[in-house]
């Protein structure tokens, strides 16, 4: 999987989504780029290409009316990401740590990945 970011100076907002990426899947690609072609050939774009669209891979916030978290302040794309692909950076995180086999991972995996995204969505 080919995930592009814009090159230049590191942002936070960048660094952090890709981050996100890396712990979600582990056969991303983070490319730093602005050519065309490049963009073309991503399946995710983030923080670059002025679109926001879960569906079709892109992540910005960018745009002349940007998503809104429930508070009203506008969305990065690292939060536009982590919102898309928080469960699966959290069960991948859990599972490098080894709790995949333990039978509460295995019986509470929705609540525990719901309660770990809730405390991080509410204290950062």
């Amino acid at each position: 999987m080919k995930a592009v970011t814009h090159d230049g100076i590191f942002h936070a907002d960048d660094v952090l989504g890709a981050a996100i990426l890396n712990l979600a899947f582990e056969d991303v690609e983070i490319i730093r780029s602005r050519d065309p072609k490049v963009l073309e050939e991503a399946d995710i774009l983030f923080d670059i290409g002025n679109h926001y669209d879960p569906q079709t891979g892109k992540f910005d916030h960018h745009q002349s009316n940007p998503p809104t978290r429930k508070n009203g302040i506008p969305n990065s794309a690292s939060s536009l990401l982590w919102t898309h692909y928080r469960r699966e950076a959290i069960q991948s995180t859990l599972i490098r740590l080894g709790y995949e086999d333990s039978e509460f991972y295995q019986a509470q995996f929705v609540n525990i990945w719901r309660y770990i995204a809730g405390h991080i969505d509410y204290t950062i």
